[in-house]
């Protein structure tokens, strides 16, 4: 800690703090001082001078200044617990932890005006600051002169955008992309990739619009990549099936909604005569009026979207207001069409909804009369039979009781032979059940590894990521800073210290290895220790219905069965019992450093103060009543 202190004593006396130069670590500094170095790093956070950089005399006005200046570390986003005894009765740790997070979060440059420490925002106003200077320090030009739209100048010399000239609108066609690398295509789609598609510059019915369309495709395919891969770490892992099988299922979901939905739009169009039809018969209705909409709109890209060539040699056929024109009569006709439609629609669906619940309160009083003549002609059957035997009652009620002992006496060997079954199938099912339930928990321990395995590795990116934009933003911190000042001693105890924690980070990886194999073995060991004793326990007492040695055998086992249970709850329980003792031990250890008698002291001290200060002042309001 003696090489952090020092970090923070030479940053807070840079600053303009007045620390002694006897003080080297933060154990020595005195309350003014670390009142005044925490108000001066806020006030350069903040950008102002709010918050006065020494006390004030009076015991209840510092008690104010405190509460103030642990708001204003709150409002910086300062987690930990803090307040005016943080400021008034600070101890070593608590000042070092405070001292440390404010440097972290001071402005790299004196010269910075009001931006937070330098991060992706303080780069971005720092380069736009760079180009609007070097946009001022040339001569301005007429647009007329920027024929070319772009110019060579700057040191390093690199290309400029001026003016309008070189732009134009982003208008992305629909292209279609050739296969990816690693895409399972089939034989047909390859054979169209290779020699029927055209390629992508020649896909966009002007040539213009190359550079938009292929910009939307890519990013159409990145998002639409993106979704898949989000919904397979949602759902698709944790279903058990492979992409191709997820998206089969997936696939085959959405084709039976969609037949669903296309089934419903059938019946609620077609009415009464036409439920039976097929799906192409319904689209040929539409025929006639899809193939006409579709020639409009071929016409109407071929008057828009005509070659270069084309358009120089042959004239327009009508101009633009009477293309304007007809698009307003046609688009008239349609929405007229489209309400004639709707009410149709409307009246077909409300005759639909009357006929369906008709049908529906038909077929359920059908249903009600099947049922009562199913049970009326079960009735008179069981009759008829009974008025057949009257006249013969006594034989075949002898017939009757001879049937029904041989039933008995039948299902007693069936019970018999289940019994002598059941054994041998309740075992096959123990042992079938105790297979299954290990190779459960191994995909799912499987599983639940490759989720582990995944979400690291995208903690990891995202940390790689955040560390090459500190490392750029540092990189530039640098470049600009002064390079006489020598910092290798400090950077030569920064590596050490990081060695150190290395080393430390390696040690506790073991120990968390070691101890993850342990309880592994623990865990494996109970499991097998609680079947063992299920076996036993079911053998044992399978015998100890017969035999006084086998009852005798199975109350012992109870008993040491019982002894190791309160015996491994004895171990537990001191295990337990260890580490709240340590954890005791360094509660204390951290609380004999936070100095408590000397903070009581200086409480103490405190109140007098305060109480002398109220005693003074009741006196002087007895004085000025008086």
């Amino acid at each position: 800690m003696e090489e952090v202190d020092k970090i923070i004593l030479l940053t807070l006396r840079q600053i303009g703090t007045d620390i002694p130069d006897t003080v080297a670590t933060l154990k020595e500094i005195s309350t003014e001082s670390f009142v005044e170095g925490c108000a001066r790093c806020i006030n350069a956070i903040n950008n102002n001078e709010e918050l006065p950089t020494t006390f004030p005399p009076g015991m209840s006005a510092r008690f104010r200044s405190g509460t103030t200046m642990a708001n204003a570390v709150k409002a910086l986003g300062f987690h930990n617990e803090i307040g005016y005894n943080t400021f008034l009765y600070s101890n070593e740790t608590e000042a070092r932890s405070l001292l440390m997070w404010l440097v972290e979060r001071l402005p790299k440059e004196a010269g910075d005006s009001g931006e937070a420490a330098a991060g992706p925002q303080a780069l971005l106003l720092r380069a736009l600051g760079t180009e609007v200077s070097l946009r001022l320090s040339h001569s301005w030009l007429p647009p007329a002169i920027k024929t070319s739209g772009v110019v060579w100048r700057g040191k390093p010399r690199t290309w400029y955008l001026e003016s309008m000239k070189s732009t134009l609108p982003f208008h992305a066609d629909s292209v279609r992309l050739g296969p990816l690398p690693g895409s399972s295509l089939s034989k047909e789609e390859k054979h169209y990739a290779a020699n029927v598609q055209p390629v992508v510059t020649q896909q966009p019915p002007l040539r213009k619009n190359v550079a938009a369309s292929l910009v939307a495709a890519c990013a159409s395919a990145y998002a639409e990549q993106t979704e898949w891969d989000a919904e397979w770490n949602a759902s698709g892992i944790m279903s058990g099936l492979t992409q191709q099988e997820y998206k089969r299922k997936k696939l085959s979901s959405i084709r039976q909604k969609m037949q669903e939905k296309l089934r419903t739009a059938l019946l609620r169009g077609d009415g009464d005569d036409k439920k039976n039809t097929s799906l192409q018969d319904f689209l040929a209705t539409f025929g006639e009026t899809v193939s006409m909409r579709k020639s409009n709109f071929s016409n109407k890209q071929q008057l828009q979207f005509t070659k270069e060539d084309t358009a120089k040699d042959a004239p327009l056929a009508a101009t633009e207001e009477e293309l304007s024109a007809q698009r307003e009569q046609e688009v008239k006709a349609l929405e007229e069409e489209l309400a004639a439609l709707s009410a149709e629609m409307d009246t077909l669906q409300n005759e639909l909804k009357h006929f369906l619940a008709g049908a529906q309160k038909m077929q359920e009083q059908t249903e009600q009369l099947a049922k009562r003549n199913v049970e009326a002609a079960d009735a008179n059957k069981m009759r008829s039979r009974v008025i057949d035997m009257l006249p013969n009652a006594d034989e075949n009620i002898a017939k009757l009781q001879a049937m029904a002992e041989a039933t008995e006496a039948k299902l007693v060997a069936l019970a018999q032979k289940w019994e002598e079954m059941r054994v041998s199938l309740i075992d096959e099912y123990r042992k079938l059940k105790t297979a299954s339930m290990s190779a459960k928990s191994e995909s799912q321990q499987q599983l639940e590894e490759m989720q582990a395995v995944k979400e690291e590795a995208l903690r990891v990116v995202e940390l790689t990521k955040a560390k090459d934009m500190l490392l750029s933003q540092l990189q530039a911190e640098a470049d600009k800073m002064n390079k006489d000042l020598s910092r290798s001693s400090y950077t030569q105890r920064i590596l050490e210290i990081v060695k150190s924690i290395s080393r430390q980070k390696e040690d506790i990886a073991k120990v968390l290895i070691d101890t993850r194999a342990l309880q592994k073995d623990i865990s494996q060991l109970t499991d097998k220790l609680n079947r063992t004793y299920a076996v036993t326990d079911e053998l044992i007492f399978k015998d100890a219905k017969k035999d006084e040695a086998n009852r005798k055998a199975y109350k012992q086992l109870a008993a040491l069965h019982e002894t190791c249970t309160n015996l491994t709850k004895t171990v537990e329980d001191t295990g337990a019992i260890m580490r709240e003792i340590k954890e005791l031990e360094d509660q204390i250890d951290i609380e004999q450093r936070k100095n408590m008698g000397e903070s009581l002291q200086r409480i103490t001290a405190d109140y007098q103060q305060v109480k002398g200060e109220n005693t003074a002042l009741v006196a002087q309001i007895k004085s000025s009543t008086a």
